[in-house]
């Protein structure tokens, strides 16, 4: 998705940042989980030799990164960031100024013809409401745009115009970009899992959308439909932003779980992940029987169809082919 904000805005540009459920867990839990996700975003623009300032209050993350594009990529691969919107600040939050900066974004925001809708929310004490906002700014961008012909329309409009409000600062702005949800990496301790398709590859994803890391073993000889190690990295790529390093080994399905086991000895590891669908895990049960070990197996898609786990995998690739 293309990043935009108004010219000449760019000085001002940020992205806010969402993290969703971590801010429904206790007040002990949920400062270790926003502190790992602040480490985290911060470890990847430093890897991506990026500055970037990061602010948090109040439920939203704010960061200022060096570079709009490559800060976006690294904050919509964040696992635990639910969704960004970049936008511009203003520092104040006096109603004639915000009226003023809205008219303003929404002469780049706007074409002719377009229905659009003001949407506020506030956090603090201001002598007005959110919908004292709303309708001051529809009707100063309606006044201040009548060659547009533009229209207000509250249901479904052409363009929306966000406005946040928060004690003596205010935020614009008109997209929200989808991040991976879940838990940030590293709060759910470490496992190591064995990858080689499509299915374990999406095992993987849901492991690490819980929080877990993974070390990764490529082991394509346990699995149905193989993937090449070249598609095994790119597909990690999306979401890890240094290379994936990805163990190979040579192992049969009889001993896989005997070699995950001492790995996760050896690696301190807690768990093993396996992607193998309710196929696929009959087959090796039957022929080699129940393996005991010492360290407890995860399966995460073998309650998954095959269609289901063709249509997750695509969702994880944003439809684009691996």
């Amino acid at each position: 998705m293309e990043i935009k904000v108004p010219p000449g805005m760019e000085e001002n540009a940020f992205f806010i940042v969402r993290y969703g459920e971590l801010g429904l867990k206790s007040g002990p839990v949920m400062r270790r989980f926003l502190n790992r996700l602040r480490s985290n975003m911060e470890k990847m623009f430093l890897d991506a030799n990026i500055d970037c300032y990061l602010n948090f209050t109040r439920g939203r993350f704010y960061a200022y990164p060096g570079d709009l594009v490559k800060g976006a990529d690294i904050l919509m691969k964040t696992f635990g960031v639910v969704s960004i919107s970049p936008g511009i600040s203003l520092d104040t939050s006096q109603m004639d100024d915000i009226a003023a900066k809205a008219v303003e974004y929404s002469h780049w925001l706007l074409t002719k013809g377009n229905s659009f809708a003001v949407r506020t929310r506030r956090v603090g004490n201001h002598p007005y409401t959110s919908q004292d906002v709303n309708v001051r700014v529809g009707s100063e961008i309606l006044k201040n745009n009548t060659e547009k012909d533009l229209s207000v329309k509250l249901r479904s409009p052409d363009k929306i115009l966000y406005i946040e409000i928060r004690d003596n600062t205010a935020f614009f702005y008109h997209q929200k970009i989808q991040g991976p949800g879940g838990l940030p990496l590293g709060v759910s301790g470490t496992s190591v899992c064995a990858v080689g398709n499509k299915a374990s590859l999406l095992a993987a994803y849901l492991m690490m959308k819980r929080g877990n890391r993974l070390h990764f073993f490529y082991v394509p000889q346990i699995y149905r439909k193989p993937l090449p190690m070249e598609k095994v990295l790119a597909y990690f790529g999306r979401f890890i932003l240094r290379p994936a390093m990805v163990e190979i080994v040579e192992a049969s399905p009889k001993d896989i779980f005997g070699i995950l086991d001492s790995e996760c000895s050896l690696k301190g590891a807690r768990a093993m992940v396996l992607g193998f669908d309710m196929d696929r895990f009959t087959e090796i049960i039957e022929e080699y029987g129940v393996k005991s070990t010492e360290h407890p197996v995860f399966y995460p898609v073998i309650g998954l169809s095959k269609d289901m786990i063709s249509e997750m995998f695509r969702d994880t690739v944003h439809g684009e082919n691996l």
